[in-house]
């Protein structure tokens, strides 16, 4: 029994554990110059950690073995039977609440970056856009697994809510977007020749955009040659003072 039920919640657990690292480490950037906001996010996902293996061990505790008498049929390599815990669903709480936690570090941090840095809005517009769906995405998937979890008098809601990873399945392709999204992002700002270099530093090099999105083309020969063309006129004007 016990084997049988560690498995898909014990792998749950660490996969979604997983993929809530990756939300921190997107804060632990953000809030660079904030040692407290880093220790602060950081020790909100290990009590998250540390909350879901304890009450993982409460719930295997409360799980007790049904024998199940059925006439004509017999049971021998299917294993004990025994239904779904009905508390359950107290391990979904850390997981929503740490997910709260981190959406309000990020709108925080977005609302006053933008305020104060021009450049960083569009990075920002971004984070706070994908944040907020995937909180979205994640209340109500996290909801569906919880309430699920609980009723267990209907299997065909408890088990898939329990069993079939669905959390886990909505939660990755939501963190998988929010990272390409940053990634494109990104191509797409490097691209801007303002968010770059200002304008005096850009005269000063002879560039154009590559074919590729954030690709440059400096002129490195008509660089040389100007540098050298200054370099006989300051030999030149240095020769006729010396005259």
């Amino acid at each position: 029994m016990f084997n049988r039920y560690l498995n898909p919640l014990a792998v749950m657990v660490v996969l979604n554990s997983g993929m809530i690292a990756v939300l921190v480490l997107r804060i632990w950037y953000l809030y660079r110059h904030s040692k407290r906001a880093r220790a602060l996010v950081l020790f909100c996902f290990c009590s998250c950690i540390l909350a879901e293996a304890v009450l993982l061990k409460f719930t295997f505790s409360d799980l007790q073995a049904k024998s199940i008498n059925t006439p004509g049929l017999l049971i021998t390599e299917m294993g004990c039977m025994a239904p779904t815990p009905v508390k359950t669903w107290r391990m979904y709480v850390p997981p929503m609440v740490l997910h709260t936690i981190l959406y309000l570090f990020t709108a925080y941090r977005g609302l006053k970056l933008r305020s104060v840095a021009a450049e960083s809005a569009p990075l920002m517009e971004r984070l706070m856009r994908d944040g907020g769906l995937l909180y979205l995405v994640v209340l109500l998937s996290v909801g569906f697994s919880a309430v699920g979890s609980a009723m267990t008098g209907v299997p065909s809601v408890n088990i898939p809510a329990v069993y079939s990873n669905f959390m886990l399945a909505i939660t990755s392709v939501c963190v998988s977007r929010i990272m390409l999204g940053v990634r494109s992002l990104a191509a797409d700002l490097l691209s801007d020749p303002s968010l770059m270099l200002n304008n005096n530093e850009l005269s000063r090099i002879p560039w154009h955009k590559g074919a590729n999105a954030g690709e440059f083309v400096v002129d490195a020969q008509d660089q040389m040659e100007q540098q050298a063309c200054v370099g006989v006129s300051i030999s030149t004007e240095v020769t006729m003072l010396e005259l």
